[in-house]
């Protein structure tokens, strides 16, 4: 039988003292469009989180791929329902059976909440208006955003799974408004106190290095993030595997 565990593979921004990192609280949104949150792979995130920090809080995000789905339907309601139509079998199919399976030690340390519950706050909406105006004033952060979700849609072009059916420039300010929303979510948590963003797979390169910006928002300049690696190990070796923490 073959069990997953998860291995640091960067923390951004560089230099940060790795030590710190842990004594802080730590978030992870749940793409589910990334092959790592699903099955025994969710399973090895979770238990690192609950084995290398205090307090973690999931975040449900099929609300914000209403932009992604928006992409492939002029019809916005129709796009935000399959986003949550995708949530709903997200999270009772996937991410429900994982935190059932926890122990009660691991099961106090992980919390969880909907990506709309974020964003229908006041203090969001505020937080989004300064991400924005951000984004608006800072022309190398815009350059880097827009040339992500360029990016991607011409990742999503050349795949041809789903015919967009928007110009390109349309296509690219939908995925903007999405990098934005997430970006904003992230200003908020760190405001909450969690201030780690812990990610199998790679963190938004436009964020990496955010420190750059002496005028970047103060919870993007607190942020810091711990890029994962999922290995598929043995039964024997999964379970002597040391803390992972340590191998820094």
């Amino acid at each position: 039988m073959r069990y997953y565990a998860s291995k640091i593979k960067q923390i951004w921004p560089e230099g940060t003292d790795a030590k710190q990192v842990f004594l802080e609280n730590a978030y992870c949104g749940l793409s589910i469009s990334n092959p790592n949150f699903y099955g025994k792979k969710l399973a090895a995130v979770i238990d690192f989180l609950a084995k290398n920090f205090n307090q973690s809080l999931l975040i449900t995000s099929g609300y914000v791929y209403r932009f992604h789905y928006n992409l492939f339907t002029e019809d916005s309601h129709t796009a935000l329902e399959e986003a949550l139509e995708r949530e709903r079998f997200y999270i009772e199919y996937e991410l429900n059976p994982v935190l059932e399976a926890l122990d009660a030690r691991s099961q106090s340390k992980i919390s969880f909440i909907h990506w709309h519950d974020i964003i229908s706050k006041d203090e969001f909406k505020e937080i989004f208006v300064e991400i924005t105006q951000f984004y608006n004033s800072e022309l190398n952060f815009k350059c880097e955003l827009k040339d992500m979700a360029e990016d991607f849609i011409d990742f999503k072009t050349l795949k041809n799974e789903r015919k967009i059916c928007w110009s390109k420039d349309e296509a690219v300010n939908l995925s903007v408004n999405f990098l934005l929303e997430e970006t904003a979510v992230f200003e908020f948590l760190v405001r909450m106190r969690y201030t780690v963003d812990v990610y199998p797979g790679e963190a938004l390169i436009a964020l990496r290095e955010i420190k750059k910006y002496s005028n970047a928002p103060p919870g993007l300049l607190q942020r810091k993030t711990v890029e994962l690696d999922i290995l598929r190990r043995g039964r024997n070796k999964f379970k002597q595997k040391e803390k992972l923490v340590e191998e820094i």
